[in-house]
Parts: C-alpha cells; sequence; structure tokens
C-alpha cells in the first residue's frame, strides 16, 4: 500500500483554520513533569494545545490535536496504536499519524494520515503542500542516518500551518536529565539490547552548553541545533517561546510557574 492508496485526509485541511493562535506543543522531554499539575490551566493560556507521540495519553482530555511521525511496527513493544488500542481515549481528537502503519490504527479514531517532506529545504511553512512536495517538515539527514529535528520540527510545521503567531514548546529538552529517558518512567535509548542499541546508533553522548552538561544523543543534538538555525529564519514571523531546559537555544525561554501565575 502506498500513501496516496490510503483514502484519509491530510493535515492540509486544518490550514488557516487557527488564525493567530497561541499554540502550546508538548513533546515528551522531562521538562513536561511541569505542567502535569497545571492542566486545567493550559485551556485558559493557550489556543490550541497540540501532544505529540506518546505525551497525548497523559493529556488526552484538553488537546485539540495528536502528532504521531515515528513509523509504526507490528513487533513493536510499545508504539502508540497500541495504546489506542487498548485504551479509551478521545474519539473526535484529530491524530495526525504517519501514514506507515496507520492502517494498524484501530479506526473508531479520528486517524489524519501523513507522510514526512524536507521540501528540498524550501518549504512554506504555512502550507502542507509546496510545489511538488508534501508532508510535515523534518530537516536534512544527520550523522546517525535520522532525518533531524524530530517531532518536535514536525509539530512546530503544524502549528504555522494553522495560522499560529506564537508557539510555545514545553518537553523539546532533546536531553536526559536523570534516570528516564522521557517524562513518562522509560529508558527507551539507554536499556536497548546492545545489537538493537548499535545498529540504530544510539549512543549517549555528553554535551557542554549554557554551563552544564548533558546526556543525550548525537540525534537529538544535531536535531537542536537544525531547530535552533531555523528559528530566525522561516519561522521568522511567528515568536516561539521555550518552557523546556534542554538544548534548544534560540526560543525565548520562559518559566512554566510563572507564566501561569500570570
Amino acid at each position: 500500500m502506498t500513501y496516496n492508496d490510503l483514502k484519509l485526509p491530510t493535515p492540509d485541511v486544518f490550514e488557516g483554520t487557527k488564525q493567530n493562535s497561541k499554540v502550546l506543543i508538548i513533546s515528551s522531554g522531562h521538562s513536561v513533569k511541569n505542567i502535569l499539575q497545571h492542566k486545567e490551566k493550559l485551556k485558559n493560556k493557550f489556543d490550541v494545545i497540540l501532544a505529540c507521540n506518546y505525551s497525548f495519553q497523559f493529556f488526552d482530555d484538553i488537546i485539540d490535536f495528536n502528532i504521531v511521525t515515528e513509523k509504526t511496527s507490528d513487533g513493536s513493544k510499545n508504539t502508540v496504536y497500541k495504546i489506542l488500542r487498548d485504551g479509551k481515549f478521545r474519539k473526535d481528537v484529530p491524530r495526525i499519524v504517519n501514514w506507515k502503519g496507520i492502517e494498524l490504527y484501530p479506526n473508531r479514531y479520528n486517524l489524519i494520515k501523513t507522510t514526512r517532506s524536507n521540501f528540498a529545504f524550501s518549504p512554506n511553512i504555512r502550507k502542507y503542500k509546496c510545489g511538488s512536495h508534501e508532508g510535515l517538515l523534518i530537516g536534512p539527514i544527520g550523522k546517525q542516518n535520522f532525518s533531524l529535528g524530530s517531532v518536535s520540527l514536525s509539530a512546530m510545521h503544524f502549528a504555522a500551518m494553522l495560522g499560529a503567531n506564537e508557539i510555545y514548546m514545553i518537553g523539546a529538552d532533546m536531553c536526559f536529565k536523570d534516570q528516564f529517558d522521557h517524562f513518562y518512567n522509560d529508558r527507551a535509548y539507554r536499556d536497548r539490547p546492545s545489537e538493537l542499541k548499535k545498529a540504530n546508533a544510539h549512543k549517549i553522548i555528553k554535551v557542554n552548553l549554557k554551563n552544564q552538561v548533558y546526556d543525550t544523543t548525537e540525534f537529538f543534538k544535531e536535531s537542536a541545533e537544525y531547530i535552533d538555525k531555523l528559528i530566525p529564519s522561516l519561522f521568522k514571523d511567528i515568536k516561539i517561546f521555550d518552557f523546556s531546559d534542554g538544548l534548544l537555544m534560540t526560543p525565548k525561554k520562559l518559566d512554566i510557574n510563572t507564566f501561569l501565575q500570570e
């Protein structure tokens, strides 16, 4: 089955539907712990709340969109489609899912198919389709043979497509801050079998930044650097703020507790 064979809508159906909006992107880094106890305040602060990958399960009652850019494999132990299959989550939330494996998702959910593209490095961030290309934005292939940017960049592109003039990010830490690799308790990178770790090249490295030493991967390090480069150029017409505490340097840093009290 090909992308075009799937008779499902694509994210361009949402283009321009949230003009001049304030969009919160919830990724899966450790900083998300700082908003778990403040969920009831988020809807009053943001026009749109967008959860990335696995983070949706902790915020499903308040989110407007869920983006899943990972390629689904039926052999995976813990994938988003299995969480949705085995749980009872909202059926109205648009689930924007990588088309590779979307057929495994229960059809009771509101599924939107997506692919990813670098648009020959000349995208229109307000559009899903540009020239002969379409998809959610990814960067070039990095040293570990993965496309740079991670789901955070794809979510930023989607927020821009909606019409956002302010984007707020949390969980875009792109580093590891304790014994777990995400705000939920897993060690997805560090506890992989050695042969799989070698195959995927997820070696943990140390990065010195802002007088701190961070544990991360080469992929996350390069992705943070790539997003930092794009913000003042490609996203120059959008104000980008970051509640995360990690490798991103270009967005304006905000403290989530202070922000929620204002």
